[in-house]
């Protein structure tokens, strides 16, 4: 293990995010299962009892450090999204984000990890136990604004939530399904025109009623 002196001492969430980042890094190339807390200590360079300062086990290694990707994600979504013109449509905003998660998860595909799918069904347990993730969060907020400037209509029984997830899901096979990076991108834009137009559809379905009632 290498020393530390002369280097400049890390805050505790610093070093935090220097352990997740690590472990990640770690668990891409081994495996989770291969992976020890032994492992993650050495490679950050602590001890592994400093190690249980900041995490009881390695599943919450692995949850902090799937939610420190994500909260990545959600941040140059978020930029992404300030970068657009006022004027800009719902398809146009949930083509920037989106195209910004599924860039940032083909930079790892591309890392070729023999054990991505070990890693993908630890993360679909991990997202179980949590309330919702934040990215479908920001999907919620900009399918809200877009029901309450009327570009878009849900049907009675969906919520702007059932709408984001279904949203989510949809697009998160695209993610995961093999392609390259622009081959990707044509087809969540091809999912967002349909998607939009049939909520467009239903707005505009739902204003005959009212005005032939």
């Amino acid at each position: 293990m290498s020393t530390n002196k002369g280097r400049r001492l890390l805050s505790r969430e610093e070093r935090r995010r220097q352990i997740l980042e690590t472990a990640g890094q770690l668990f891409l190339a081994q495996g989770f299962n291969a992976t020890s807390m032994q492992d993650i200590a050495k490679q950050a360079e602590i001890s592994r009892a400093s190690l249980y300062t900041y995490f009881g086990n390695k599943d919450e290694v692995f949850v902090g450090a799937l939610f420190a990707f994500f909260d990545h994600i959600l941040q140059a979504a978020e930029a992404a999204l300030t970068q657009l013109p006022d004027t800009a449509s719902l398809q146009e905003k949930l083509f920037a984000i989106l195209n910004i998660r599924q860039t940032m998860w083909f930079a790892l595909e591309i890392q070729q990890s023999p054990h991505a799918m070990e890693l993908l069904e630890l993360q679909q347990r991990a997202l179980r136990d949590a309330e919702s993730c934040p990215f479908e969060r920001l999907l919620v907020e900009v399918i809200d604004d877009a029901l309450a400037t009327g570009q878009i209509a849900a049907p009675p029984s969906l919520s702007k939530e059932s709408i984001a997830d279904v949203l989510n899901l949809s697009t998160t096979a695209i993610v995961f399904v093999e392609g390259s990076r622009e081959q990707k991108s044509a087809r969540l834009n091809t999912l967002l025109r349909l998607f939009v137009g049939g909520l467009q559809t239903e707005g505009a379905l739902q204003g005959k009623e009212a005005i032939n009632s």
